[in-house]
């Protein structure tokens, strides 16, 4: 670690070092997109490798699947048995699960094909599918269903006439409500997590993905079953805000996207880049598609190349998020993954706007917190920011009262 001084406050400052943990590199390796060669020679085998930490590694950032296969297709046996029996079998039990879960997506859709409510279908089974050409080479934790916003309530009344528990239930008068904040909401089928969207990302009315989304859809085959999806386009700038509303916290969001742009090379990158000016979060699509270039050796499109040599605010983005993944720092509170996204938008405005869609539209621990009758619903709009305020102000007085607790003792000391 190279110690930097800082003149004005004569402390030294740590900088990032450049130089990467040998099983970080097997990380980085991993995530390439061209996993057809056999890279037994490469160099990094060469070394002693904690092959147990590379694991956890790998599970933390989502690649654990990437990982197996990267192995697997190697010629010469670079690695112990019993790891290569650990990483198949993480593989099986995902591909049962994921097989699984696809089946439960099919019931949904076909449930709601009955009452002729239209749905697509992001993230989750269609995205192993669409991006890695596989539907157990992805993890996921829950399904996730677009559905039209007038469809809300319909939805929310089939699905309980079939059995499916609501994570929030709702009675009518804050069903009015809920469609009108344009808020997910989850059902539950056993172990299985159902969010539904009214909305493909979450934010003012600037910062959607509405214009043309149910006109320009696509299909994908899940289990032997069509199924409607986002088309490639729209799916593209979804990934992108995906990742920047976890703050890139970790290398799977990069390779969604990565694997998706090599697994679907006919897009049309002016439309993706107009959109993205509209919505106002160009720069959150470039820091993506940027990401995917340095760390997973995605070529660049000519025109998104063009985009990011003339914007260096995008450049300087991309190399914060690259530093910190490369240091592992794969955590961060939850203020800071809040901020990622408006701080990262193309304008203040944009940013602000997006700011107010969370600080003041209600979610559904305002309405557990008190239980209004109909008529004072619009008192929500009040409620919710006091709550936000107080919660985020407290953590960050918490932050400012930890820091200076340990400027004093190391000035002590």
């Amino acid at each position: 670690m190279i110690l930097k001084k800082n003149k004005k406050t004569k402390i030294y400052k740590e900088k990032a070092s450049t130089i990467i943990d040998i099983d970080m590199k097997v990380i980085l390796w991993v995530i390439k997109i061209n996993n057809s060669d056999d890279n037994s020679n490469n160099p990094i085998f060469k070394y002693p490798l904690n092959w147990e930490k590379i694991l956890l590694k790998a599970r933390n950032h989502g690649v654990i699947l990437l990982l197996y296969k990267k192995l697997k297709n190697l010629k010469q046996q670079v690695v112990p048995p019993e790891i290569m029996t650990s990483l198949k079998a993480s593989y099986n039990n995902n591909a049962i699960r994921n097989l699984r879960m696809g089946q439960k997506l099919i019931k949904l859709i076909n449930i709601l094909s009955t009452e002729k409510i239209d749905a697509i279908t992001f993230k989750g089974p269609c995205l192993a599918i669409r991006a890695y050409k596989d539907l157990s080479m992805r993890t996921f934790c829950d399904l996730d269903i677009y559905i039209r916003k007038e469809d809300f309530a319909r939805v929310y009344d089939l699905l309980e006439l079939y059995g499916y528990k609501s994570h929030f239930p709702h009675i009518k008068k804050t069903k009015k409500l809920w469609k009108r904040t344009g808020r997910d909401f989850l059902f539950l089928d056993k172990t299985i997590f159902y969010d539904f969207h009214q909305r493909i990302t979450q934010g003012s009315k600037q910062f959607q993905i509405t214009e043309d989304i149910w006109k320009n859809t696509s299909y994908t085959t899940i289990n032997s079953c069509k199924v409607k999806v986002l088309s490639s386009e729209n799916t593209v700038l979804a990934l992108c805000i995906h990742g920047a509303k976890h703050n890139w916290l970790h290398l799977k969001f990069i390779t969604d996207i990565a694997f998706f742009i090599s697994s679907n090379r006919n897009l049309n990158w002016s439309l993706i880049i107009s959109k993205a000016k509209n919505m106002g979060c160009l720069n959150i699509t470039l820091a993506g598609i940027l990401l995917s270039n340095e760390l997973c050796d995605l070529p660049l499109p000519y025109m998104i190349n063009k985009e990011i040599n003339e914007n260096k605010r995008v450049k300087k983005l991309t190399n914060n998020i690259k530093n910190r993944i490369l240091r592992e720092k794969t955590s961060s509170g939850r203020l800071s993954e809040f901020l990622c996204i408006p701080r990262t938008m193309d304008s203040i405005s944009h940013g602000l706007r997006y700011i107010f869609y969370y600080i003041f539209t209600p979610s559904q621990f305002d309405l557990l917190v008190i239980n209004l009758p109909e008529f004072l619903y619009p008192l929500y709009y009040i409620i919710r920011p006091i709550r936000q305020f107080y919660k985020y102000f407290t953590k960050i007085l918490d932050l400012l009262f930890n820091g200076f607790k340990r400027s004093k003792s190391e000035s002590q000391s």
